[in-house]
């Protein structure tokens, strides 16, 4: 459990390329959300992605815009913080400096 910031670090740190996955589909929604659920019990069913708000518009960590969201409904909070954690199979904004499980994404070439 980590920061954004520093879980988007450790990614780094166990593969060069990986980041805090990006989620751009429904698909891979619903894929990222059935693997988390196997650790819902160490992490409180809230998982730190990618997604950041950086001058006011969100980005993932690997730069790229947001084209799909999942957001629970009144998310993103205006009142919330400034990185999105899954809760289950939707999207909440919450503080980056809070402590949370997250998960990684890297692509794999050859």
């Amino acid at each position: 459990m980590s920061s954004w910031s520093a879980g988007n670090s450790q990614c780094g740190d166990l593969q060069p390329s990986a980041t805090l996955t990006s989620i751009d589909s429904v698909f891979e929604n619903v894929e990222i959300a059935a693997y988390a659920s196997n650790f819902t019990a160490l992490c409180a069913n809230t998982f730190f992605i990618g997604l950041h708000k950086q001058s006011n518009t969100w980005k993932w960590a690997n730069n790229d815009q947001s084209k799909y969201s999942n957001w629970k409904v009144g998310y993103p909070n205006p009142n919330g913080g400034d990185c999105a954690a899954l809760v289950g199979n939707t999207w909440v904004n919450t503080n980056c400096d809070i402590s949370n499980c997250f998960i990684c994404e890297y692509i794999i070439t050859q």
